[in-house]
């Protein structure tokens, strides 16, 4: 059998194909990405896809992990996983946008007599929302960060 110590993803791979012999190769047909299974029926309008088979490429941008390695990934298929991560950026950063309006929106009630008048109980109950929308509004913008790298 094989064993292999604990280190990240990238080194384990790496690890593994040297210690343990061949590495296997992925699935090329995994059903998480069928709109990318190769299609010999399809035309221009079909969205780039995946390798019939695992191929070696050194020249991979986005999956820049599996440079070097059979994979199923090629530079065919970056520029569509780029325009979907630019996708995802825009709509991402569309909701951080109305987060902060509807914090500041929240904010401002705050300064009304609706808000004076209220019960002391209920003040607390809408200043703990408040406090949670802006901790929400402040992790946002990191973990997206982190996710588009």
């Amino acid at each position: 059998t094989c064993t292999m110590p604990l280190r990240p993803l990238r080194w384990v791979v790496l690890h593994s194909a040297i210690s343990c012999g061949t590495l296997a190769a992925p699935d090329c047909h995994n059903p998480l990405f069928r709109v990318h299974w190769s299609n010999t029926d399809c035309s221009g309008t079909c969205p780039s896809s995946l390798n019939e088979e695992p191929i070696f490429f050194a020249n991979l941008t986005v999956c820049q992990h599996w440079n070097g390695i059979a994979s199923c990934c090629n530079p065919g298929l970056e520029a569509v996983q780029k325009k979907a991560h630019q996708r995802w950026k825009q709509r991402l950063g569309r909701f951080i946008v109305s987060l902060r309006t509807y914090i500041a929106q929240m904010l401002m009630r705050q300064l009304t007599p609706k808000y004076d008048y209220a019960e002391p109980d209920m003040r607390v109950l809408f200043d703990e929302a408040v406090d949670s929308m802006q901790t929400a509004a402040r992790k946002f913008p990191p973990c997206m960060l982190e996710i588009g790298r």
